[in-house]
């Protein structure tokens, strides 16, 4: 009689433990892979479009930054007359050519052109610089034309030049040449990544060089 209770309290132990089992599985939120995260899909590898419209907006952010050209312009009132004084702007010009047939490469061509001016200020002659009275009567008249006539160096500062700023600037003659040049670059798109094929040199054009270099870097 004992050994019937004993296998009828086991198999109703086993009963209960496989009922628990089934409403654990049947339980909403309890599946089997509820244990762990489903990782997410990899990110999608950038395309050729990608990469490009990422190496181009570092080579703008370098080539377009305003404050290389800033510092140039504030170093200006502090030469000595008489020393040529150079400043620049350079902008960025592309165009990206697409495979015609299955099997060709993407090309890309690049181009920097940058507009640069030398200034000088040559010094006063002896005659005025000896006469204070005309002087002083020249930095007046050069206060008053201000608003309509101001130097360059002055313009790019976007503030009021002092008395000895204008006395040196004004008084004196400002020769300035102006000179354009264009840097055409040719690039294209191998293993996943862009290349340049136009030889660079950095000794005659380091700026340019230092920015395609940095651009590619950050594709």
């Amino acid at each position: 009689m004992l050994s019937i209770r004993r296998g009828l309290f086991t198999s109703w132990q086993l009963g209960s433990l496989s009922l628990m089992s089934l409403l654990l599985l049947l339980a909403p939120g309890c599946d089997r892979g509820s244990g762990s995260a489903v990782a997410p899909p990899p990110p999608a590898e950038p395309t050729a479009e990608d990469r490009y419209a990422n190496f181009l907006e570092s080579l703008k952010r370098w080539v377009e930054s305003d404050d290389i050209r800033s510092a140039v312009a504030l170093t200006d009132l502090e030469v000595d007359p008489g020393t040529p004084v150079t400043s620049w702007r350079s902008s960025v010009e592309h165009r990206l050519i697409k495979p015609k047939n299955p099997g060709d490469e993407y090309r890309a061509e690049v181009a920097i052109r940058t507009k640069s001016s030398v200034t000088m200020v040559i010094p006063p002659s002896e005659e005025v610089e000896s006469d204070p009275d005309q002087r002083n009567a020249e930095r007046d008249n050069a206060e008053n034309e201000l608003a309509l006539d101001l130097p360059k160096e002055l313009r790019a500062l976007q503030q009021r030049p002092s008395a000895s700023d204008l006395d040196r600037l004004r008084s004196s003659p400002i020769v300035e040449r102006e000179k354009e040049r264009v840097s055409r670059y040719e690039l294209a798109y191998r293993d996943n990544r862009w290349v340049l094929i136009t030889e660079l040199d950095p000794d005659s054009q380091p700026f340019n060089a230092g920015a395609i270099e940095y651009a590619l870097n950050q594709q």
